[in-house]
């Protein structure tokens, strides 16, 4: 029998192309590099995730000016408290205290002269509360005077003052908390609370003292009032958490009549970060913690270990276990909730720079922002602000920080593309990006391996195809390029070698919004060894 030759054609190996979403789930610390599920990312600084696209931050532009202190010499000042004051009228007002001065910043422009002076810190914690008599802000910081205005006049409060408040030295007070129509006064290194009469704000004051309560000593941090009916009524409960994590819960109307005030319980979460570290959510209360920042209900109903679990930062527990325990005794630490955006930040105050972390809270992703040097934010007529040197700045406006450009990283999940044993070779990556065709600058590469490296290749995009150039557009069919985001989706040549791969950029631009969608990656795939 003869041998038959057969003619066997081999194709070279042809490329693969992978879609990946953008990194909408967002900013990722918590799981393992190898295991991330693609719709996280291992890197999103200064991009907000949206549901359907990650968003290129907005900017920042300079609102109130020229904060100086001219009594002491002529040079600027960190605002490092922001407060709104909220009278009936509607007219919301917003003050800046910046080292030993307190400025009305409601307008924009240069500051005039400063409506307080003389004070010996700047790092205040403020209500609004309303009586009988008009709507108040008060202020305190355990070392001046408690300050109170009407909307008209600064009033520094001591016991011969008009309100007067006796029973304490109001310099000693340093936070405060509004349950049931009453302001609660935290006492400064103490674990006593002092409260005036019900609706008033001064008076002689009573003293709560807690001390037996707790088992871990410390002192009282913040108080505040949770609502477990989503609302204000019956079924709030009044609660304070100490310097260790205790937190004692209260039902009831007056701390002084034993039948309408009782004990619920005591239950312990991480150390709290800050004097801001309670902020009302819905109807829960959120406790910003070395832990994370958890929910007062979960930790209350299921423990601490549980309450972790369920943390709201559980996808950023990494970033919060290392900046809690590295810079907790920073001030600046505090949540704000900005709902024109759909936003919650939380500001955190490292040594190499102030960062924010920013949630989605339509669905709870994470990003982190750079470059907002502050250790205060404030909603002024829904409006996001946030204090610095010499000025106060209005946020989430425009598409650079004061003209300077926004700096954007992006590293989504690693991807083994199918194949966690086979060599891959990345040969192309296409993004698909959505922008209003102003310049925008662009480095792109592939990560390989787990390794992030900062990409070297240039890409610049000028004005975008689909708009048209002056001069040239036909009336009534050319599209204009004015602030539309139009997809762009091109290849660009990279490189790399590995097992696992991950598309990185980086873009820059001081006059351009951009969202990107998708990556689209282009590899071969090579042998197992």
């Amino acid at each position: 029998m003869s041998a038959v030759a057969l003619n066997v054609a081999v194709n070279k190996p042809s490329a693969r192309i992978t879609s990946i979403q953008a990194p909408t789930g967002g900013w990722n610390r918590r799981d393992p590099l190898s295991g991330m599920k693609q719709k996280y990312a291992v890197i999103l600084d200064n991009w907000f995730p949206l549901p359907y696209s990650i968003q290129f931050r907005k900017g920042s532009s300079d609102w109130a000016t020229a904060i100086t202190d001219e009594e002491v010499e002529p040079s600027e000042i960190t605002v490092n408290t922001l407060i709104t004051y909220r009278p009936a009228s509607g007219n919301d007002e917003l003050w800046a205290f910046a080292g030993e001065l307190l400025f009305d910043v409601s307008a924009s422009g240069d500051v005039g002269a400063s409506e307080v002076s003389g004070l010996a810190s700047d790092e205040w914690n403020c209500t609004n509360f309303s009586t009988t008599g008009g709507n108040f802000l008060i202020c305190m910081n355990g070392v001046d005077l408690m300050l109170l205005y009407d909307g008209t006049d600064w009033t520094p409060i001591d016991g011969l003052s008009t309100p007067a408040i006796t029973g304490i030295a109001t310099s000693s007070l340093i936070n405060l908390f509004v349950h049931k129509e009453r302001p609660y006064y935290i006492e400064k290194n103490s674990m006593s609370v002092w409260y005036p009469a019900v609706g008033a704000i001064a008076g002689a004051l009573t003293e709560l003292n807690l001390a037996s309560v707790f088992n871990k000593g410390g002192y009282l941090v913040a108080g505040g009032s949770w609502s477990v009916d989503a609302g204000d009524g019956k079924d709030d409960y009044w609660c304070v958490i100490t310097s260790e994590g205790e937190i004692a819960v209260y039902q009831g109307d007056d701390p002084g009549t034993a039948n309408t005030w009782s004990l619920i319980g005591v239950f312990e979460v991480g150390q709290p970060i800050g004097r801001r570290c309670l902020k009302k959510y819905g109807g829960d209360l959120l406790i910003l913690t070395v832990d994370g920042i958890v929910s007062a209900t979960a930790a209350f109903q299921l423990g601490r270990e549980k309450a972790m679990q369920l943390a709201l930062t559980d996808v950023i527990q990494g970033a919060v276990a290392e900046s809690g325990e590295l810079y907790k005794g920073s001030y600046g630490w505090h949540m704000t909730l900005f709902a024109t955006a759909s936003m919650f930040l939380v500001n955190v105050p490292e040594s190499t720079g102030v960062k924010q972390w920013a949630m989605n809270t339509v669905t709870k992703a994470w990003g982190r922002f750079l470059d907002w040097e502050t250790t205060c934010f404030e909603i002024f007529n829904d409006e996001l602000y946030f204090g610095g040197l010499g000025l106060v700045k209005k946020a989430w406006t425009g598409k650079s920080d004061s003209s300077v450009a926004i700096m954007a990283e992006v590293v989504p999940a690693f991807s083994y593309y199918g194949s966690k044993g086979n060599t891959k070779q990345f040969l192309m990556l296409r993004p698909t990006i959505e922008w209003d065709s102003n310049p925008l600058s662009i480095k792109i590469g592939v990560d390989v391996d787990f390794r992030t490296e900062t990409p070297t290749q240039e890409i610049a995009l000028g004005p975008s195809s689909s708009a048209s150039l002056w001069g040239t557009g036909v009336w009534g069919t050319a599209q204009w390029g004015s602030g539309q985001l139009i997809p762009r989706s091109e290849w660009y040549t990279v490189s790399g070698i590995g097992l696992s791969g991950a598309p990185h950029m980086i873009l820059q631009s001081a006059v351009s919004a951009a969202r990107i969608t998708s990556f689209d990656v282009a590899h071969q795939q090579g042998s197992v060894f």
